[in-house]
């Protein structure tokens, strides 16, 4: 099972849009990393994200990236400060490959928690639009497979995913 954890993409400043919609940049720094894995061997059979419009904008151009037929829905749980601990027992129960998109500190403390089971580890640094790829061994493990932003796909880099 994979569980990618996405960044959602940059914003418009809250004084501009109280909303903080994804921004221009933002939305093609989504789009680019969405198109690169929708042409690798990425694959998630569900969407979730924390509701936030930012979040929400950054989920459907994923599952528009995919098709469009990945299910997208907004989970409780997934906010900036909410405790990821609260999830990690439902993460641990899923079977199926599962793309969560949420915001900072909150995903960062996830990607700890969940390799190094502490929340101040540090492991994964997410910009805007940046996904992390985690795999769970069959042991119930998990490691790092790969991180992509949309920075190194500017850059040329990220061949080879899977």
């Amino acid at each position: 099972m994979k569980l990618y954890l996405a960044r959602h993409g940059e914003a418009v400043p809250k004084h501009v849009d109280p909303d903080a919609s994804l921004s221009d940049v933002g939305r093609k720094g989504v789009e680019l990393t969405a198109t690169f894995l929708a042409n690798s061997l990425a694959s998630f059979d569900k969407i979730y994200h924390s509701g936030k419009t930012r979040a929400r904008q950054t989920a459907q151009i994923y599952s528009e990236a995919f098709g469009g037929k990945t299910p997208i829905e907004k989970m409780d749980g997934l906010n900036p400060m909410d405790p990821p601990e609260y999830i990690l027992p439902t993460v641990n129960q899923w079977q199926s490959n599962t793309l969560i998109v949420g915001h900072l500190p909150f995903m960062g403390i996830l990607t700890d928690l969940i390799l190094a089971g502490s929340n101040s580890s540090g492991i994964a640094e997410f910009e805007t639009g940046t996904v992390v790829c985690l795999q769970r061994r069959g042991s119930g493990m998990w490691s790092m497979k790969w991180m992509i932003t949309p920075t190194l796909l500017e850059l040329g880099c990220g061949s080879g995913l899977s």
